[in-house]
This record gives structure tokens, C-alpha cells and sequence, in this order.
């Protein structure tokens, strides 16, 4: 992994830890545990799946990156929300909206950097 992956891995890991808290305010270190497992496991799914589509929808025209951010940003909460409710144990509606919340903010954050 190089060095910016990593970088963006960390970033997002501490910012989405950050909105998992204010979820879970009780286990922190069992909470930080399950988002950098559940991050490591997603991100380096979507950073490749969103190559992917950069080549498959727009080969001829490598600029056009939003549909592909958008694509992966409605796919990783809907894979990220299972595996939150299982390690959690927390309902359904609770683990849909973390996920949905914590991609919410580091989808905005990426616009940044």
C-alpha cells in the first residue's frame, strides 16, 4: 500500500470513528476496532471499483471521475450497513444510518482533498 492510500485510510477510519461514537457511546476500543476492520476491508474495494468504472464508463476521458465517485458512494454504505449491524449488534435503521452518515462525510471530504 502506498503511502496516500494509507493517508486516505487513516483519514477516513479517524473521521468515521469520530460519527460511529457518537452512535456507541459505551466499548471505544471494541468500536474502533470493528471500523478499522470494516474499512479495511471496504476501502481498498471501492478505491479499485472506482478505477473500474473511471476506465469502463469514461475510458477516452479519464476527467470525468463523478459518476464513478457516486456509483461506489451508494455501494460501500450498502456494504459497510451488514457488516456494522453483525459486528454491533445493533438494528438495522442504526447500522444503515452510520454507514450512510460516516460515507456522507468522507464522500464530502474527498471533494476537499
Amino acid at each position: 500500500m502506498d503511502a496516500a492510500l494509507f493517508q486516505a485510510w487513516a483519514l477516513t477510519v479517524s473521521v468515521e470513528y469520530v460519527i460511529w461514537m457518537s452512535w456507541f457511546r459505551s466499548r471505544p476500543l471494541v468500536y474502533a476496532g470493528y471500523c478499522i476492520l470494516v474499512n479495511t476491508f471496504t476501502q481498498p474495494l471501492a478505491v479499485r471499483g472506482y478505477w473500474l468504472l473511471i476506465e469502463w464508463l469514461a475510458p477516452e476521458n479519464i476527467g470525468h471521475h463523478l459518476p464513478s465517485l457516486l456509483i461506489i458512494e451508494i455501494i460501500v454504505p450498502l456494504v459497510e450497513w451488514p457488516l456494522i449491524r453483525m459486528l454491533c449488534e445493533c438494528s438495522w435503521k442504526k447500522a444503515l444510518l452510520i454507514s450512510v452518515t460516516a460515507n456522507f462525510v468522507t464522500a464530502c471530504m474527498s471533494f476537499m482533498f
